[in-house]
């Protein structure tokens, strides 16, 4: 299964000679991943409908974020599912005989990650070649070689069927098992079939070419250097395609301790006026490394490192909301926020304009957010407030005892963000592509950063700033 844009859902079967290949696939649900916070809404909207809980009074409910992560992931990653919660994500798929529905969430499904490889999207692990010398005497390798069946692979036939597109990508996604090339340990024995003739050799090397080759290895060797007691024995090696390897880990992005600082240098910028205006020893490692690990995992969690565009923007207006992680609270003082906020976002009574002033990433303002954010994560039922509870005569207002968990919780203070990329587009509701990343899907430009500011701050404060920081970030995390 597969969220991008649209979502598919594929059966693969292996085959005799154990390849995999497409048994049936379903139609897409179009505009799938734009959907999943209105889908995880809808979804939790069930669970919480008056005539289930007359069937199931005071049964634990899965809270929308969760329910998130299980149609997303396949598990819930962060969040989890409450003791006694029921939740099963049925879905239909093709198989050879019909059509049929399958829990995702049964226990027994097999989850997959960016880091596995799995058989069914081309991997092979080849570990079946005994011999200690470089070159391939691998049953499987040689099997794939065998273009015409002939049960004999030859020098030239292999040659030849490294020009067939269908062996060609077999062996780019191959993994194979033999001893390392930087080990000093059996290096007679690895390379000491190119002394004699051979039919992928039109010349031995003599005794003393094959000499300065072999202490040419033994000064690269490093194998036996290393004291790692749990780096692996020379001969008990993988060996990944890197092409493919890199393709695969590639979309996966996770920013390091390094990157991370690149992103979000000490010295902060500000672009105003037409200048830059910095700050030196504003941020600082230690702050950084507060939130990295946090933010890596909740940018997953909402596709928002499917691609550079989207990292860009979301991180560029970050660095404007948040002064890039070193203000997560709205410097005002409590007279200046009940005064500009006092009657906006839900705030009805006396200090609620500082109260719910601007907390985390994206400074999440007012009530009706706060109250919004606490449905999404379980901490408040919807049937429990008052709807427009502000222009109700007798209304009965959401329970937020302790809106600072936003700041005194670091995965909240990160989580605000990511939730209001996803659901700011409507002000916290559900409703077709929340998502701000369709919005970033169409490119880093001037145009798209208005768009997306006004999105998210509701007016074009600080655009001259968001747009700098979005384009010196796609320089820095984009292709081109």
């Amino acid at each position: 299964m597969h969220y991008e844009k649209d979502c598919t859902l594929t059966t693969y079967r292996q085959n005799a000679d154990l390849s995999w290949s497409v048994c049936g696939a379903m139609p897409a649900e179009r505009e799938a991943e734009y959907n999943l916070y209105q889908r995880a809404n809808a979804l939790h909207g069930r669970f919480t409908d008056d005539s289930l809980a007359a069937i199931a009074p005071g049964m634990a409910v899965a809270s929308p974020s969760a329910i998130f992560e299980m149609i997303r992931f396949g598990r819930c990653i962060n969040d989890q599912l409450p003791a006694g919660a029921r939740f099963n994500h049925w879905r239909k798929v093709k198989t050879p005989d019909g059509d049929g529905w399958i829990n995702l969430s049964k226990p027994g499904v097999r989850v997959y990650s960016d880091a596995d490889f799995p058989e069914w999207a081309g991997w092979s692990f080849i570990n079946d070649d005994p011999t200690p010398d470089s070159l391939c005497d691998s049953p499987t390798v040689k099997r794939w070689l065998d273009v015409n069946h002939s049960g004999h692979v030859s020098h030239a036939d292999a040659v030849g069927a490294l020009g067939v597109d269908a062996v060609h990508q077999r062996l780019a996604h191959a993994v194979c098992k033999f001893p390392s090339e930087w080990s000093r340990d059996g290096l007679e024995a690895r390379y000491n079939w190119l002394r004699s003739p051979h039919e992928a050799l039109t010349s031995p090397l003599s005794d003393a070419a094959f000499s300065k080759l072999a202490d040419h290895a033994r000064d690269l060797a490093f194998w036996e250097d290393v004291s790692d007691p749990e780096f692996p024995h020379a001969d008990e090696v993988w060996h990944f395609p890197p092409t493919a390897f890199l393709r695969h880990f590639r979309p996966c992005r996770w920013l390091s301790c390094e990157e991370l600082e690149q992103v979000y240098p000490n010295t902060y910028v500000e672009k105003s006026g037409g200048h830059l205006h910095q700050a030196a020893n504003a941020l600082s490692n230690e702050v950084r490394e507060r939130y990295r690990t946090i933010l890596n995992r909740l940018m997953e969690k909402h596709s928002i490192t499917r691609n550079p565009m989207r990292m860009s923007h979301f991180l560029g207006q970050g660095a404007e909301e948040s002064r890039t992680l070193a203000w997560m609270e709205e410097h005002r003082s409590e007279a200046s926020c009940n005064s500009l906020y006092g009657h906006l976002n839900g705030n009805d009574l006396p200090g609620d304009g500082y109260k719910f002033r601007g907390r985390g990433m994206k400074q999440l303002t007012g009530k009706f957010n706060y109250a919004e954010y606490w449905v999404y994560r379980g901490w408040l039922s919807r049937q429990s407030f008052t709807a427009s509870w502000w222009s109700h005569p007798h209304p009965t207002r959401p329970n937020i005892a302790t809106p600072d968990i936003l700041l005194t919780v670091h995965y909240n203070t990160i989580d605000t963000g990511t939730w209001y990329w996803e659901a700011g587009p409507n002000h916290g509701l559900p409703h077709p592509q929340s998502t701000m990343n369709s919005y970033a899907d169409r490119g880093v430009t001037a145009e798209i950063a208005h768009v997306l500011t006004t999105q998210i701050n509701g007016g074009i404060y600080g655009l001259e700033n968001r747009t700098y920081h979005t384009m010196r970030l796609y320089k820095l995390i984009g292709d081109q």
